[in-house]
Order: structure tokens, then C-alpha cells, then sequence
């Protein structure tokens, strides 16, 4: 099971970077590439 600390983190940083306009509407998002720019798993990426 996923640390839920791993997830929060994930989605605060996701978050962080639409309203930093690092990620922009509609741009296609590779799960894989978040992955190694946050240096976290592919599961709390994919919960987020």
C-alpha cells in the first residue's frame, strides 16, 4: 500500500506546479516524466 504522505506530496506538487503555470491546460502529461522530475513513484504520480 502507498504511503499517504507519498500522495499528498504528489498532488500539493502537481498542484503547485498548474498554479506556477508549469503545467498548462490541456498539455499532455507523461506520468512517467512527473516521476523523475519529483523524484517519486509512478503510484502516488497516478493517486494524485
Amino acid at each position: 500500500m502507498i504511503d499517504l504522505n507519498q500522495r499528498e506530496n504528489a498532488y500539493q506538487r502537481i498542484k503547485e506546479m498548474i498554479v506556477n503555470g508549469e503545467l498548462q491546460m490541456g498539455q499532455n502529461i507523461s506520468d512517467r516524466i512527473l516521476s523523475k522530475e519529483l523524484s517519486l513513484g509512478l503510484t502516488p504520480i497516478r493517486d494524485a
